[in-house]
């Protein structure tokens, strides 16, 4: 067995503005407009981000109304290796406070890799990184 691709789910309060903040921020490609399913994918390369809208979950869903109360991703931080961390980091920089999104300041880090940091609107964590 081997891995093809990796797929991630994020359950958002609005599938509209995340779509926009991936495909702004970081260049995410949406898979098709938003529809009643309340479900998009993004890509980028081997990585497909589903945004899906937590309202539209049924009752009996693990991500249910009351384990999405507080920050998402709480203990997860999604690493993303790109092949120009730092062209990456001066687009998130003048695209993601505007668009309810927080930054972390690059840096070079002992693990060899250069890395920032943003958390997107639902909050969760996402680490994008380039070896040095």
């Amino acid at each position: 067995m081997s891995i093809l691709a990796v797929r991630v789910e994020l359950f958002v309060n609005d599938v509209r503005r995340s779509v926009r903040f991936y495909r702004e921020v970081l260049g995410f490609s949406p898979g098709r407009d938003v529809d009643e399913t309340g479900y998009v994918p993004v890509s980028s390369g081997a990585l497909t981000i589903g945004l899906q809208c937590h309202a539209n979950l049924p009752s009996d869903h693990h991500f249910r109304r009351e384990h999405l109360g507080g920050p998402r991703g709480v203990g997860v931080e999604i690493q993303i290796e790109v092949d120009d961390v730092d062209t990456l980091y001066a687009l998130a920089v003048a695209t993601a406070p505007a668009l309810g999104g927080g930054i972390e300041p690059i840096a070079d880090r002992s693990w060899g890799l250069r890395d920032f940091r943003i958390i997107d609107p639902d909050g969760y964590y996402l680490c994008l990184s380039s070896p040095v």
